[in-house]
């Protein structure tokens, strides 16, 4: 069985399937006549199998492999190999050169399921594909994480915010993360605050220019986990103010109880429930929306436009001036992550895949 997905940094200590770590490794396999496959770097040592789990887009399946295999997607663009996310508002996906051989893979009968983590995105997908056959292979899965036993509640005089960027840490995420967003809250925060602190795991684009300050700490280079850990577990709330859903990170910060700060953008509201496990920060329908025939639709330009950085500063500086001076009820958003993740992103819920 081949597993294709975004999220074996999640699934791979759990998971049966194999997990292929290198181009190297995978081109070895003469067995496997897949080419054009996009590995991730943070994967185990290679072990053979009858079982892979890749990080890609979708493959060139060759009609020779004798293997059947399931995808795991989040939206629409982990299928297209050659499209980029944030410029598809003004694609026609139905003419798409792409999905006529999309539709061919995922109609192939050795292809077995196809999980969607997100549930608009699961209801959407036959509609892009038209193909009843691909609707009865859907399944709708949120992700799995391993639950951390900790007690995150506040008690300290500091107030920890983190922000990471993602495993590539490209500096276009910073912004797509809403980065610049976060920093310029965060320098007015301070002067008011002044025990507030901020840690930034990600690089920082050589374009953005701001005030340097000791209460931030700057990450740019690669950490290993136990690293990042310490990170999560020394912060008191996580800032996420994105253009869409970046699910792996908004679950993981759950997982060590950490309440998330973010935007009404594509498919964050599957996750993040106001004032239950996090905050959103409204304005963001324009950046990414959901297209109920195709799935999401970005336009990622308007992530620099002056009016929205200030909408969106000035509400993510309420929540956080809000969290600052109420800690009982930063507490219980802390205290509701963590039931969240046991009751719906738990690994047991994957174990009716047997991958």
């Amino acid at each position: 069985m081949i597993f294709f997905g975004r999220y074996h940094a999640i699934f791979s200590s759990y998971m049966k399937s194999s997990i292929i770590s290198s181009y190297k490794e995978f081109n070895t396999l003469k067995n496997l006549p897949i080419k054009g496959i996009y590995i991730d770097k943070n994967t185990p040592e290679f072990t053979p199998n009858n079982q892979y789990f890749l990080h890609s887009e979708i493959p060139l399946i060759s009609p020779t492999l004798d293997i059947e295999y399931i995808f795991n997607i989040e939206d629409q663009m982990t299928l297209y190999r050659y499209l980029g996310n944030g410029q598809t508002y003004d694609i026609d996906f139905h003419k798409h050169p792409e999905t006529d051989f999309i539709k061919y893979v995922l109609e192939d009968s050795r292809c077995k399921k196809i999980i969607c983590h997100i549930e608009k995105m699961a209801n959407t997908l036959p509609s892009l594909l038209k193909s009843n056959i691909i609707k009865n292979k859907i399944e709708y899965q949120k992700i799995g994480i391993p639950i951390k036993n900790i007690n995150n509640k506040i008690n300290r005089n500091n107030f920890n915010i983190l922000f990471t960027n993602s495993f590539y840490n490209s500096e276009f995420s910073f912004y797509l993360r809403g980065g610049h967003i976060l920093v310029n809250t965060f320098l007015k925060l301070v002067q008011k605050y002044p025990d507030v602190k901020l840690t930034l795991r990600t690089s920082i684009p050589r374009d953005f220019n701001y005030i340097h300050h000791p209460n931030i700490k700057i990450i740019e280079n690669f950490i290993p986990e136990n690293k990042l850990e310490e990170l999560y577990l020394d912060a008191d709330i996580y800032v996420l103010p994105s253009c869409r859903v970046h699910s792996h990170s908004i679950i993981q910060a759950f997982s060590y109880g950490l309440p998330v700060i973010s935007t009404n953008g594509w498919g964050i509201e599957e996750s993040i429930k106001h004032e239950f496990n996090g905050l959103i920060i409204n304005g963001f329908e324009n950046i990414s929306w959901h297209d109920k025939n195709v799935g999401c639709i970005e336009h990622y330009q308007n992530i620099m436009h002056p009016q929205l950085i200030e909408h969106a500063s000035n509400q993510l500086y309420y929540y956080l001036e809000f969290t600052i001076n109420n800690p009982d009820y930063l507490n219980q958003l802390k205290e509701n992550c963590i039931l969240n993740c046991k009751s719906e992103y738990s690994l047991l819920n994957w174990d009716k895949w047997n991958i």
